[in-house]
């Protein structure tokens, strides 16, 4: 027949009880954590990822309006929402990156001189970026592109352009000078008046 406890011995097991439970609640918590800044929140890109190329994309304006829709109410044009994320070769996903985005209208012309079709944003938690648009027009023949600058604080400043899928606003990828697979987006939907694509920007970090 079992002792039964002292005093003293059941509350030494109630305590030990009770920081397992602790230990327990702190290592759930950890796991829900959303990632620092320049940390991994996934594994790292396979080695033979390349990085998203540069081009020196003109007409870049500081100071663009914080927002994700760029074209304002009326703007005419087919409807463009591009997603994707900004992402280390090392690092993984990037939090708080700062995504500037200019284009062309839909008949080719940059506005010079104000903010018509830019914005800026910061990518969230899982370095997601997410834009609202219109589809650029061909400038001077040229395909049909977004320009973007993606800078992320104290490392790596990266200005580029992302063409559009191929066969859409007109204009030739492969006829364009500028023009890299790398920097091609992907389609995902396209109906007559919307089109959805996606791209990731690979910086080398």
């Amino acid at each position: 027949m079992a002792r039964p406890l002292s005093r003293r011995a059941w509350l030494g097991e109630c305590a030990a009880a009770l920081a397992g439970v602790a230990l327990a609640r702190v290592a759930a918590s950890a796991q829900q954590l959303p990632p620092r800044f320049g940390m991994p929140a996934t594994p790292p890109c396979d080695p033979s990822t390349k990085p998203t190329p540069s081009r020196a994309a003109a007409g870049f304006r500081a100071g663009a309006p914080y927002r994700t829709r760029l074209a304002d109410p009326g703007e005419p044009g087919q409807a463009l929402v591009l997603t994707g994320a900004v992402i280390g070769l090392r690092c993984g996903l990037i939090e708080g990156a700062t995504v500037d985005v200019w284009q062309a209208d839909a008949k080719g012309i940059t506005d010079a001189s104000g903010m018509r079709l830019r914005g800026r944003q910061r990518t969230d938690a899982a370095g997601r970026y997410h834009v609202e648009t219109i589809v650029p027009g061909s400038q001077a023949g040229r395909a049909p592109r977004l320009n973007i600058r993606i800078t992320v604080p104290g490392k790596a400043t990266l200005t580029s352009m992302l063409f559009l899928p191929e066969g859409a606003g007109g204009g030739s990828n492969a006829r364009d000078r500028d023009f890299d697979p790398l920097l091609a987006m992907a389609l995902v939907e396209r109906t007559a008046a919307r089109l959805t694509a996606s791209f990731n920007v690979i910086l080398d970090l």
